[in-house]
């Protein structure tokens, strides 16, 4: 008789039951013969199954412990092929070679999805920015939710999230419930305090956020901007200010290159490198007069010309017809610095009216100021004639903005 028929006698013969696999033991000691329960390796054929009453339970597919660790069960046995997610009843955990990785902190998948993984053991409750090998993950209630494009926040910061991933390579300004934010390398940059864009226009950002409530003017690396409503108005033209003074927009951008006048507060005001002079006490004001009341015919405008005396040559003023002696009239208040004659200019007037901004009336039959002398707006400084290079009776008028030629008619109004 060989020893497992006398194992199942003596077993018969006490009254032993034998049920699934045994470990071989002493042909006449019965007490040695061992049930497998729970996680055991076969001892015929080194394999680890779940037993059940000594038998593999072949209906299991869970999680099962052992004093080595949790183990993933499939069809009862260990699975060390498996590296996924898997549960039992006590939870869902991250399992590695077939062992739950209780070190764990990533997220990883399985068939229902990608979760967030903490020490081991799938978090329920998080509502975070995670990461694992293959990039950044919004997570909600434990799970990455790829339908998200927000904006989302863990301990390192708020993220652009584009289909439940990080955008590393976003520089733009995107939403979530809280507002709108601007993204910089995926990332809101809460120290910003620019303008921005993105897919649906150019917006005024305050420490990383859109301000909707903001009506001013903006800057960014290319330019200064009519924000209205948090947003710029590309279809703005005219002035609007900020905390450092009052500008000349075109387009919706201040142009640092226009003279001329804006009006502002119902008032028509000089505008110097873009900036309009205004204050509240009325000084810089524009109020440019027309320096010959009734006379607004122009001969010879501003820019390329043929001059009989010169040929072609660029006009550096508005030539205006008037009779010899008729009145000429300083433009604002200012003082003379130069009351003089020239060969070319005849007799000529400069007027610095301060703000880098002067006045110049050539060709007059007689001065009636001196250098050093006070004006006012409207004072007679002098009268038409046709002296120097002239060829009739006519007033030759000059701005000049920070030692510059500007076309007269955008600083003053004929009237």
């Amino acid at each position: 008789m060989n020893r497992w028929k006398k194992i199942a006698a003596l077993a018969l013969a006490t009254g032993a039951v034998l049920t699934g696999a045994m470990a071989p033991v002493s042909a006449n000691a019965a007490t040695e013969t061992k049930v497998l329960e729970g996680v055991c390796k076969d001892p015929q054929t080194n394999q680890w199954h779940l037993y059940v009453n000594g038998k593999i339970d072949r209906t299991a597919n869970t999680i099962s412990k052992y004093e080595n660790g949790w183990w993933k069960i499939t069809n009862g046995d260990v699975d060390f092929d498996y590296t996924g997610v898997a549960k039992n009843e006590n939870g869902w955990w991250f399992v590695r070679d077939g062992k739950v990785d209780f070190t764990a902190n990533t997220v990883a998948k399985n068939e229902n999805g990608w979760w967030l993984i903490r020490e081991g053991k799938v978090d329920f409750t998080a509502n975070t920015v995670a990461k694992n090998e293959n990039g950044w993950w919004l997570i909600r209630e434990g799970k990455v939710d790829f339908t998200a494009n927000t904006v989302a926040k863990n301990e390192n910061g708020w993220w652009l999230i584009r289909e439940g991933k990080v955008d590393f390579t976003a520089n733009t300004v995107a939403k979530n419930e809280n507002g709108w934010w601007l993204i910089r390398e995926g990332k809101v940059d809460f120290t910003a305090n620019t303008v921005a864009k993105n897919e649906n226009g150019w917006w005024l950002i305050r420490e990383g956020e859109v301000d909707f409530s903001a009506n001013t003017v903006a800057k960014n690396e290319n330019g200064w901007w009519c924000i209205e409503g948090g947003k710029v108005n590309f279809d703005f033209t005219g002035a609007a200010e900020n905390e450092n003074g009052i500008w000349y927009l075109v387009d919706g951008k201040v142009d640092f290159s226009y003279n001329g006048t804006a009006r502002w507060n119902g008032i028509d005001c000089q505008v110097i490198d873009g900036k309009v002079q205004y204050t509240d006490s009325g000084e810089n004001k524009a109020d440019y007069v027309w320096p010959l009341t009734g006379y607004k015919t122009i001969s010879s405008s501003f820019g390329s010309r043929i001059c009989p005396y010169h040929g072609q040559e660029f006009h550096n003023g508005i030539d205006i017809p008037a009779p010899s002696g008729t009145s000429i009239q300083a433009c604002a208040a200012g003082t003379v610095i130069k009351a003089e004659y020239s060969s070319s200019f005849g007799n000529n007037i400069e007027i610095d009216h301060g703000n880098g901004v002067h006045t110049m009336y050539l060709h007059c039959s007689s001065l009636n100021v001196t250098v050093g002398q006070k004006v006012s707006q409207g004072d007679v400084i002098g009268y038409v004639g046709m002296t120097g290079d002239a060829t009739g009776n006519h007033l030759d008028l000059r701005f000049k903005v920070s030692g510059t030629y500007v076309d007269p008619l955008t600083m003053v109004t004929p009237k």
